[in-house]
């Protein structure tokens, strides 16, 4: 046997030391990767995300919606499904309303495939909180949310409507991603872009485009404005109340003055120009925005500003995995150590549509209304009958339809997919 010289060991053990070093080093110096450094990350139970724990506070046998329900909440969508049809207590011609409709009709030959729902065998019956800021207030009565400004807010997580007619959902969304393969990581802008509205909820916008004005690492700009007169009015009523300094809102109105600038309209194809896309609060509440469920689609590293707001899937989300959390005490920070760390940054972008698949694909979406419904399905009442004067845009001889059908009819090919590749849609 050959015993090695305590020279040879020393130099083992010196070896051993500095790959050791390396590895604490290259995690200190990439904080984000740490387990136990998870700001932000959405790893905490969000509740109304777990369908099993939604359904165990109801009795075995869950009542169907009479229709008397409608008193208890104004704001609220009243759904019966009964022969592949959708039935709405109102006609409130809400937008998000018909978009619902569309998608909800699209997806029940899918669900009744699935074997989670078949509405020529049974009629289901539900409440639909369409508030991104949702909370289902109501008691004793199936009621699902599209988003929350809270987790403890109550009522069980549903994809919210955009997404429309899964399956073209899945062209659009395959047609972007492809575009987005085309162009080299390399060849991309090392900054991170956002485009958006302003409205009532935009205070971590304007926090955004405050930081974005000492530093060339971010691309951000507004395009647009919701529950103002004018961009520039709501940058000053909404800075005020976050104590924005003067100076500032005056530097981020001149850069924001003419809404119709074209250096600040982006397509959706335009955004894997860039090595980041970052993801904001909602502009109308700061809960959830919708925007998010394009930026899987561009290779790029999703940058996620620390927020309340909710979607189903956000208990997927993983710091330093898929997502990278910030706000603007370290946005620039983060950026500048992804750019100087180039096999982090790809290891995480290349989670992006391995992330979309699992959890935003149209079979996703499909997956989780089925989720969702089954439970109803086996445990509702067998009542087969809509509530008086409820109205539908499926059935010819309803006894209403309802005032949105109009609408609904004149989008059987969803241009808002096409018209999103255009310049200015941005969502």
């Amino acid at each position: 046997m050959i015993v090695p010289r305590s020279g040879t060991i020393y130099l083992l053990l010196l070896v051993i030391f500095l790959i050791l070093w390396n590895v604490f080093y290259f995690f200190a110096s990439n904080e984000h990767l740490w387990p136990s450094r998870r700001p932000g990350s959405f790893e905490q139970n969000v509740t109304g995300s777990n369908v099993s724990e939604y359904y165990s506070s109801f009795p075995a046998e869950i009542p169907m919606l009479t229709g008397s329900e409608n008193d208890a909440g104004k704001s609220y969508d009243f759904v019966y499904l009964i022969n592949n049809a959708v039935f709405h207590d109102s006609s409130k011609k809400k937008g998000k309303q018909v978009i619902f409709d569309i998608g909800m009709r699209s997806m029940l030959g899918a669900l009744r495939k699935s074997g989670a729902v078949d509405t020529t065998q049974k009629a289901i019956s539900f409440a639909l909180d369409l508030k991104a800021s949702g909370n289902c207030a109501l008691r004793n009565i199936p009621c699902f949310c599209i988003g929350k400004k809270q987790s403890s807010a109550v009522g069980l997580l549903v994809p919210n409507p955009f997404f429309v007619d899964p399956v073209q959902w899945d062209k659009y969304a395959r047609r972007i991603h492809e575009i987005a393969l085309s162009r080299p990581v390399a060849s991309r802008k090392g900054r991170a872009v956002w485009r958006g509205m302003c409205g009532p909820g935009a205070a971590a916008r304007l926090q955004l485009l405050e930081v974005a004005l000492l530093n060339t690492l971010i691309d951000a700009s507004f395009t647009g404005v919701d529950g103002f007169p004018s961009i520039l009015e709501c940058i000053d009523v909404v800075g005020s109340k976050i104590g924005m300094s003067e100076e500032s809102r005056s530097a981020i109105k001149a850069l924001n003055s003419d809404v119709d600038a074209p250096s600040r309209k982006l397509s959706q194809v335009e955004y894997s120009q860039y090595r980041y896309v970052i993801h904001m609060p909602g502009a109308a509440t700061g809960s959830y925005s919708r925007n998010l469920q394009f930026m899987w689609l561009h290779e790029s590293v999703v940058v996620f500003w620390r927020s309340t707001g909710f979607e189903w899937y956000y208990s997927e989300l993983m710091e330093g995995v898929n997502v990278v959390y910030v706000d603007q005490s370290d946005i620039i920070s983060t950026l500048d150590r992804l750019e100087k760390n180039p096999s982090v940054r790809d290891a995480i972008r290349q989670t992006t549509w391995p992330f979309f698949e699992a959890n935003l694909s149209g079979e996703a979406i499909i997956t989780r209304w089925a989720e969702v419904l089954k439970p109803l399905y086996e445990r509702q009442g067998t009542k087969n009958q809509v509530p008086e004067g409820w109205c539908s845009c499926d059935k010819e001889d309803a006894a209403f339809q309802c005032d949105f059908c109009d609408e609904v009819k004149q989008m059987p090919k969803l241009p808002q997919y096409t018209d999103l590749l255009e310049i200015g849609r941005t969502p």
